[in-house]
């Protein structure tokens, strides 16, 4: 509790130890909460029931003045009464014959019960029920519906002066707010957004009125239909620099109840349709003569007799033999070759994933096939077709390529089982240009800029009147086919109650 003193307003102090109290009491107009958001469900009305739900004027106000646990005074104002202002968003109540030697505790509700069809929250506050530790509850959605009023309080302990004195206050909201906002930083395509959802412990689902805290210990569901703006999969928001187009839009909004100790981020997830990639794809129709061989063209390299194929090993820099050309279903690049024609039938064989050439160094029979990166004039590789498959013949050593289980080496053994393990089958590898859907899923750490220092720095807490606005700038590389995410900090306008 915080402690109030009293303005005195006369000037000679009662000796008899009475005193008067006029209390001037707001509603939560002031706070940040509203900021430039009046109009809930954007139908270009702003109706008295929105104003009402996110507590902007008082339909009931209730003020109860405790010594200790006893109720001395009450005041119960109804919409109409002549104490309220011409908008309800002010109050003025005034309470006699109090002593000012006594410390008071003033406790003050608003917005109540029900309002026309509107069914308050907090069914009821009374002098027999005020301090018995009332609470407002979530929704089975786990957020504060928005055609729900939630009350305003307001809690002080207040000492008086001789006379006549006079406090002012804010009531403060008993939820939160919280507003995520995305836009389409790109003019590559429109921006639809397939995902939102928030940890397990983010909010919680009852808050004692009074008493600001309690633990988060539920999730808000982002679809809910109480939400001021439900979270809608796949919804769109236009490319950017479209004539026309807002390639801004507000993917989820909702009032909720504060909470610490919670997991304060959200998971998103967004799509680009149609966006094109380039790759690469190996066609099914095995080469097996050199007059199908393209200069310049990228092959798989397959032998026909050990049933691998070709792969340059950067590590060793050495050329292996492995069983299959695919990586998590995805071709690898160590095992495509550029074949360069230099005359006739020779060629240059070319990594396309590790540096380096074919080389077959003179007198190497079973060793194995290096990689060179700088080859020499004679490192080429004369091609010839024998039957149904390819021969591969140095030019440097006159040894031809063979392969043996998983090893790569020059062989001239004119045997017919040596020979098998010359012959090789050429696989096609083609550039292709892919139009595939880009997608992109990434959790965000909610964070908020110290008024004091200026950083920003992980939230740790959701509190009353707290509007935490969220704004989400999406881009896409078409270069590099990279999603990236900019947040805006948040910055937190203190909703703490002010008194003069």
């Amino acid at each position: 509790m915080s402690f109030l003193a009293a303005c005195n307003s006369e000037d000679s102090a009662r000796m008899d130890g009475n005193a008067s109290l006029q209390f001037v009491i707001r509603s939560a107009d002031g706070s940040a909460m509203t900021r430039g958001v009046e109009d809930l469900d954007d139908d270009g009305t702003v109706t008295d029931e929105e104003i009402i739900v996110d507590g902007r004027r008082m339909y009931r106000l209730a003020i109860f003045l405790l010594d200790g646990n006893n109720v001395v005074s009450t005041a119960v104002l109804e919409e109409d009464d002549p104490r309220f202002d011409a908008g309800n968003t002010e109050a003025v109540v005034s309470f006699d014959n109090l002593d000012y030697s006594r410390t008071y505790r003033m406790y003050a509700v608003a917005n109540y019960g029900n309002y026309g069809a509107l069914a308050g929250n907090l069914a009821d506050v009374n002098q027999s029920n005020v301090t018995s530790g009332l609470k407002v509850t979530a929704s089975s959605d786990n957020i504060c519906n928005s055609g729900t009023p939630y009350p305003l309080t307001l809690v002080k302990e207040i000492s008086l002066m001789p006379g006549a004195n006079t406090v002012s206050g804010e009531l403060v909201r008993t939820y939160a707010r919280i507003r995520i906002n995305v836009r389409n930083q790109s003019s590559f395509n429109d921006l639809y957004i397939t995902k939102l959802g928030f940890p397990a412990k983010f909010t919680q689902r009852s808050a004692d009125i009074f008493v600001e805290g309690g633990t988060a210990d539920v999730s808000p569901l982002v679809t809910s239909g109480g939400a001021i703006t439900p979270f809608e999969a796949n919804c769109v928001i236009p490319k950017f620099g479209d004539a026309g187009n807002v390639s801004e839009k507000t993917i989820f909004d909702t009032y909720l109840l504060e909470s610490t100790g919670g997991e304060y981020k959200y998971t998103i997830g967004l799509k680009y349709e149609g966006g094109t990639e380039e790759t690469y794809v190996v066609n099914s129709t095995a080469i097996s003569s050199t007059s199908n061989i393209e200069d310049g063209g990228m092959y798989v390299i397959y032998n026909t007799n050990a049933r691998k194929y070709l792969y340059a090993n950067s590590n060793s820099n050495r050329v292996g033999a492995g069983d299959s050309y695919l990586s998590n279903n995805e071709l690898n690049h160590n095992y495509v070759w550029k074949l360069k024609r230099t005359s006739n039938n020779s060629y240059t064989i070319e990594s396309m994933g590790a540096t380096g050439y074919f080389m077959q160094s003179s007198g190497v029979s079973s060793s194995y096939v290096p990689l060179t990166v700088n080859p020499g004039s004679n490192d080429y590789f004369k091609a010839s077709t024998s039957g149904s498959n390819i021969r591969f013949q140095s030019t440097r050593s006159n040894y031809y390529m063979a392969v043996n289980g998983t090893s790569v080496y020059g062989n001239n053994s004119t045997s017919s089982s040596n020979q098998r393990r010359y012959n090789f089958n050429l696989y096609k590898v083609e550039k292709k240009q892919v139009v595939s859907d880009i997608t992109h899923e990434e959790t965000i750490p909610i964070r908020i800029i110290d008024k004091n220092t200026g950083e920003a720095s992980p939230l740790t807490a959701i509190r009353r009147n707290d509007f935490i606005e969220i704004l989400v700038n999406v881009t896409y590389n078409e270069k590099t086919g990279d999603v990236d995410f900019e947040v805006s900090e948040w910055n937190r306008v203190d909703g703490e109650v002010t008194f003069d």
